[in-house]
């Protein structure tokens, strides 16, 4: 079952990575979570709103397999990611 992590996820926006959250119930499963709204991804890319926080396990395949397969797409929320990640870690 997919998690919502906390410090892989922090390194990874960290090095300006895509990955995708699915929150669990416990604080150390939503930390991802609260990183991306944070962030505030859909102010620099439209597409990035609903890109990283799933909502099921079936929405958490969805979105792992567009960002693993799309390129462009891909691109766009690493540099959203890139242009955010200033919210959370200064």
């Amino acid at each position: 079952r997919p998690k919502g992590g906390s410090k892989t996820a922090s390194d990874a926006i960290n090095a300006g990575v895509p990955l995708v959250t699915y929150p669990q119930p416990y604080l150390r499963g939503r930390l991802a979570s609260v990183f991306f709204k944070a962030m505030a991804l859909d102010e620099v890319e439209p597409d990035a709103a609903t890109c990283c926080i799933a909502n099921s396990v079936a929405d958490y395949v969805t979105k792992a397999l567009r960002l693993g397969s799309d390129q462009n797409y891909r691109s766009r929320v690493a540099h959203a990611i890139q242009e955010r990640s200033n919210r959370i870690f200064d």
